[in-house]
Formats: structure tokens, sequence, C-alpha cells
């Protein structure tokens, strides 16, 4: 009998162990919200960083999948924000602040820094943003609801380099 406790104690230790909270931080909804941004190849792809957002960063996600489906001009804002950036190393990120905002409301200032590769240089781009949550009680999960870029820093690395020649006279 007492062999039986321990194995019912033991499974149920296992299964509510193992299992994840039905809901995820702030933190973790922006860390794969980033994550994914960062895999986007396709119009398509906008899709599964709506899943994510709500109010206006939906609305912009939804805007630019509209008009890229639309013409010429969308697409080429759709291949400036994703296509044309030759990502070389994946993002890291860096949560600079973070506060409480009542109840339903979440605020995290984080920075983002990638390389991206163009012709000649590999640039290393560092950005600062601030990123609004809300939680969605239907749905039981944070969901992004604004965000705005704060700063942007890129450090360019030339292939070539220039030296001096102290000894030389022009």
């Amino acid at each position: 009998m007492l062999h039986n406790c321990v194995l019912i104690a033991l499974l149920v230790l296992g299964v509510f162990g193992c299992t994840k909270p039905a809901t995820e931080t702030p933190k973790e909804v922006l860390s794969a919200y980033v994550n994914l941004a960062f895999g986007v190849k396709s119009i398509g792809d906008i899709a599964g960083l709506k899943d994510f957002t709500t109010d206006s960063a939906r609305e912009d996600l939804e805007k630019l999948e509209t008009d890229a489906k639309l013409g010429d001009q969308g697409q080429q804002l759709f291949k400036k924000a994703f296509e044309d950036q030759k990502i070389e190393s994946t993002s890291s990120l860096k949560i600079r602040d973070e506060r409480v905002l009542g109840d339903e409301g979440y605020s995290i200032t984080y920075e983002l820094a990638y390389h991206v590769k163009s012709a000649n240089t590999e640039d290393k781009v560092t950005t600062k943003k601030h990123a609004l949550f809300t939680f969605d009680k239907s749905r039981k999960r944070w969901l992004i609801k604004d965000v705005q870029g704060l700063k942007t820093f890129v450090e360019h690395t030339a292939e070539e380099r220039i030296s001096a020649d102290p000894g030389k006279k022009n």
C-alpha cells in the first residue's frame, strides 16, 4: 500500500512539475516574438507575429501585410523591414527596465543587438526599444500592445583599414 502511494505521489509530482504554466510572462512573450521576427522570410510569416500582438502593434503588422499583398510599394516596405536585412548572427536581447502597470499592464525597455552584413562591411546594430504589454483575459496571455524605438546605434566595420605613414609628407 505504501509503495502504491509513493508511486502515485511521484507520478503527480512528475506531471505537475513538468507542466508549463498556462500564462507566459511578458519577458517570455517578448523573447518569442523577437526570435520569430528574425526568422520572417515571407508575408505569410507575419501571421505568427500577429499572435503575439494587439492594438497598435497588431494594426501595424496588418497594414504591412495588406500593403505588401496589394502593391509594389508595400512589397518594398516588407523587403526593407525583413528580407533585405542580411543578419549574420542571432540577436541578443537585454532587458534594461521592467515595470508593472496595474493589473493588466506591463512595460519593458530592452536592447536588441545583431550583426548585419553588407557588401564591404559587417555592422553591429544595437537598438533600444520600449514595449507595452496588456493581459488578454480571454486568451490568458500577455500580448504586445505597442513598441516604440528609442535609440539605434550602428557600428560600421570596414574591410579595408586606413593607416597613416607619419614619416611621409604631402
